[in-house]
């Protein structure tokens, strides 16, 4: 009985593998706090249920699953969104125009979030920030411009409108409808400028989960929304911005 239960969490480890495509050879599935499960390895079902984020006991926010060097699957349900960090070995000095996905890549990262979670295929942060500067939304030393995120979400066909930071109700909504919200925050606790994340989610007291290109410690997190909307960039309103749903 065990086994068939162990055998069913590794089973799901495996298409969330499969799903993402970051899986080599001998790759193995690390648990966030760095515990490694490998095909074959003594390990109880409880134990492997924790490290494939599906064990009940587990408290939500967790990061429950990273598939590969790079790439994570954030794994709190009713979404299990696929995470990048810009600031990974294979992305941090990739170019993005002039400069680096590292110290500039937030708006690519963040819609490589966005589309490898939602279109059903994977871009990773330096096919995002290719092209993102062939057409157009690189800015030199600064990021990117604010349209990048509506204009990639309608080039890989998913449904994008803007919302304002006086519409909770609607962010809160559409989070508890499993879209993603991309939000430009301003100063604060995620940026000393400016910086892009994706809101991922509400956790089971109501507070917002996120997926920050640029910390997996922020993005383990929970987050009250009051503070989101209160430190959400005040520039983004030619876009539609600070914050755009994106999804069905």
């Amino acid at each position: 009985m065990q086994d068939s239960r162990i055998e069913q969490v590794l089973a799901r480890a495996g298409k969330i593998c499969r799903r993402v495509a970051a899986c080599g050879a001998g790759a193995a599935l690390l648990c966030a706090v760095g515990t490694v499960v490998a095909m074959g390895q003594p390990i109880t079902a409880e134990a492997a249920e924790i490290q494939a984020g599906v064990y009940q006991a587990i408290p939500l926010p967790s990061p429950a699953l990273e598939v590969g060097l790079g790439t994570a699957v954030l794994d709190n349900r009713p979404v299990d969104v696929v995470y990048y960090n810009q600031a990974d070995p294979q992305y941090a000095n990739a170019p993005y125009g002039t400069d680096t996905i590292g110290p500039y890549g937030c708006g690519p990262a963040a819609m490589a979030i966005v589309v490898s979670t939602l279109a059903r295929q994977t871009v990773d942060p330096i096919q995002m920030a290719e092209w993102a500067y062939a057409n157009g939304y690189w800015y030199k030393g600064r990021g990117s411009l604010h349209t990048l995120i509506p204009d990639a979400a309608k080039a890989w066909g998913l449904s994008v409108s803007g919302c304002t930071a006086d519409k909770g109700d609607r962010l809160r909504a559409a989070l508890s409808q499993q879209k993603l919200v991309v939000a430009i925050m301003g100063e604060g606790h995620f940026t000393d400028s400016g910086h892009f994340i994706v809101l991922r989610g509400l956790d089971e007291n109501g507070k917002v989960l996120v997926a920050d290109p640029a910390s997996r410690e922020r993005s383990a997190q929970a987050w009250d929304l009051e503070l989101i909307l209160d430190e959400a960039s005040e520039n983004a309103g030619k876009a539609g911005g600070p914050f755009w749903i994106i999804g069905d």
